[in-house]
C-alpha cells in the first residue's frame, strides 16, 4: 500500500470535549443523520458541524485528550486442540482522559463527580458557587465525547464517545502563583439500564469518522 500524505495530515488537530451529549440510537453513529419517527421522518442530527446535540463544552483543554478501549479475551482449552477455542470477551473498559485549563466550578464539579454544586448569595451583590463533598452518595453517569475536525477535510469530523461514564480520577486542584490551574479528568464507562438495552456490541461507546 502506498503512502497517502493526506491521511497523515488530516488527523493533526485538537479535540473538543463535551459532556451530557445526546447518545445516538442503537447501532447508529454520533456522526450520522438518522430517522426517528414512526413514519420515517428525519429526526434531529446527533452532531452538527462537530457540535453534539445537548452537549456542554468543557472549555479549553491542555495537552492530549485520549480515548481508550480495551477488552479481555479468554478461550477454552479442549483435548482435541493444542490451542484454545471458543474465544470470548470477559471484560471491557472504555475511558476518556483530558486536562481542563478552565478550572471553573462547573468543571471542578465534573472532576469530583459525586459532589453537589450549588449557587449562593452573600452580602450586597456577592454571588458564587460552592461544591460540597462527603458521604455515601450514588454514582451517576453521563455521556462524554471528544470530537476533532479533519485538518485536510474541513467540515468532516472524527470522534469517540462513551455512552455512560463517571469520573474516576477524583480531584487535585493546585494553587500556585504564576501558573495556570489545570484539572485532570479521567472518565470511565459503566452500564446503565438504557445502555444495557442496546444491541450487543454497542453498549459501551463508539469511535466514528465522517467521510465525503
Amino acid at each position: 500500500m502506498s503512502v497517502t500524505i493526506a491521511n497523515v495530515c488530516q488527523y493533526i488537530s485538537h479535540g473538543n470535549v463535551y459532556v451530557g451529549a445526546q447518545i445516538p440510537p442503537d447501532l447508529h453513529s454520533l456522526g450520522e443523520a438518522y430517522f426517528l419517527g414512526a413514519q420515517g421522518e428525519r429526526g434531529s442530527l446527533t452532531c452538527v458541524a462537530g457540535v453534539p446535540s445537548g452537549g456542554t463544552d468543557v472549555g479549553a483543554t491542555s495537552g492530549e485528550t485520549t480515548y481508550r478501549y480495551s477488552a479481555t479475551v479468554e478461550d477454552v482449552d479442549i483435548e482435541q486442540s493444542t490451542t484454545g477455542v471458543c474465544a470470548h470477551v470477559t471484560e471491557e473498559e472504555a475511558s476518556l482522559e483530558f486536562t481542563v485549563a478552565e478550572a471553573t466550578a462547573q468543571n471542578i464539579k465534573r472532576a469530583i463527580s459525586q459532589g453537589f454544586l450549588r449557587d449562593f448569595t452573600g452580602p450586597g451583590a456577592l454571588t458564587g458557587k460552592v461544591i460540597s463533598v462527603g458521604g455515601l452518595t450514588s454514582v451517576t453517569g453521563e455521556s462524554i465525547c471528544v470530537i476533532s475536525e479533519k485538518k485536510e477535510d474541513p467540515g468532516r469530523f472524527v470522534g469517540a464517545m462513551i455512552y455512560n461514564a463517571y469520573n474516576d480520577a477524583g480531584l487535585e486542584r493546585p494553587f500556585k502563583k504564576g501558573e495556570a490551574t489545570l484539572v485532570t479528568m479521567t472518565f470511565k464507562g459503566m452500564p446503565s439500564t438504557a445502555t444495557l438495552a442496546r444491541s450487543a456490541g454497542d453498549r459501551l461507546g463508539q469511535y466514528f469518522e465522517q467521510n465525503i
